[in-house]
């Protein structure tokens, strides 16, 4: 079944603004580096399991496909183990449901996968 999948990192733009504010900016340019070699390196992995990369820029994905919770969960663990920083993921039926799922998994403090199917599910 094919699915979406909205993927924002956590604070990332917090950080950036403290180290603008900061104006270290040898770290500003390479935190900024490693957030899109992360994002591109997810993007990529994306595109050769052969899911549809609709969207990535800064630290946001969006994509469909048929995956399932744990590709989510491994994309999720590798932005930390890489970055030292933590994703929200919302999943849904549609790219406006995987949308809504992000924003419940960011309200809900982020580091969250959020299936949209839990709303539903309970209706």
């Amino acid at each position: 079944m094919i699915r979406f999948c909205s993927i924002d990192g956590d604070r990332i733009g917090a950080t950036l603004e403290k180290l603008i504010i900061s104006q270290d900016l040898t770290r500003l340019t390479q935190f900024s580096q490693l957030i899109n070699e992360t994002i591109n390196k997810i993007s990529q992995d994306i595109l050769e399991k052969n899911y549809e990369l609709i969207f990535s820029g800064g630290d946001n994905i969006l994509f469909s496909g048929n995956f399932n919770i744990s590709y989510c969960e491994d994309m999720s663990k590798y932005f930390e183990k890489t970055t030292s920083n933590k994703l929200s993921v919302g999943i849904g039926d549609t790219a406006i449901e995987s949308f809504l799922a992000l924003k419940i998994a960011k309200a809900s403090g982020g580091a969250v996968i959020f299936d949209y199917c839990e709303i539903k599910n309970n209706e």
